[in-house]
């Protein structure tokens, strides 16, 4: 029964992909992508298959043109002709629209916020202190983003943010973007890579960008971080090839 509705449902992405249904269909299709997130995910998962299928068949096609060099000219004409329409056909046949998702929905898909196993038991200099990054590391690993991000201002405003660890620096600037709070987390991002873990300082701002639709600094910086062989290395591999898939924003 499960296989039947995930193949239902992938009919129905492509059916909205290359224009098949009707405009009734579409009005309903693009309301439930605004409802269920899942759906959401799925369309913009299967716009990245068939851009990767579009450019195989694309390099496939200049292949068997440059193992012809030593044909006619004319032959050649026609034969660019043909790869011309082949690519044509196959651009509107795999994927006929393009749903612009929203900067925050990309970020979503293809950014990885860091899990933590548990907040240290030791290591903090005062009792105040560990009940602070405690506090902070249950929210964040039960995704209270709204708990967290007041629990921050409120930490602000009575002094205390001087307890905090990068850790939890880098769990509340998460919980901003979540919130959209993206101004705190860029401050936040700031303050990491002041300090000595400036890879999570590098991977939150990545989301800072990919959150603020900065596309050019986002690939920029996900290609930095690939190239370092750190914690977030494969990750940012993965989101810089995701961004080079097509500009989704």
């Amino acid at each position: 029964m499960d296989r039947y509705k995930d193949n239902r449902m992938q009919d129905e992405i492509d059916r909205f992909l290359n224009y098949e249904m009707t405009p009734e269909e579409e009005d309903a299709f693009i309301a439930r992508m605004e409802r269920e997130e899942t759906l959401k995910e799925q369309v913009f998962l299967r716009q990245l298959v068939v851009e990767a299928e579009r450019k195989k068949a694309e390099a496939d096609i200049l292949r068997g043109l440059q193992s012809k060099k030593h044909r006619l000219f004319y032959d050649m004409r026609i034969r660019w002709a043909a790869a011309c329409l082949c690519v044509l056909m196959i651009s509107l046949g795999f994927y006929g629209r393009t749903y612009r998702f929203q900067t925050r929905e990309v970020w979503q898909t293809v950014y990885t916020p860091p899990v933590w196993e548990s907040a240290r038991s030791g290591g903090f200099s005062t009792p105040e202190t560990a009940r602070i990054n405690r506090r902070i590391a249950q929210w964040y690993s039960e995704g209270k983003n709204d708990s967290l991000v007041n629990y921050y201002r409120q930490l602000s405003v009575e002094g205390y943010l001087s307890f905090l660890t990068e850790e939890s620096k880098m769990s509340v600037g998460i919980a901003c973007l979540y919130q959209d709070s993206i101004e705190q987390a860029y401050v936040l991002a700031e303050e990491l890579l002041k300090g000595e873990n400036k890879e999570a300082g590098d991977w939150l701002l990545l989301g800072c960008l990919l959150h603020d639709g900065k596309r050019k600094d986002a690939l920029d910086l996900a290609f930095r971080i690939s190239k370092k062989e750190g914690l977030y290395s494969e990750e940012a591999q993965k989101i810089y090839d995701t961004l080079n898939q097509r500009r989704w924003f």
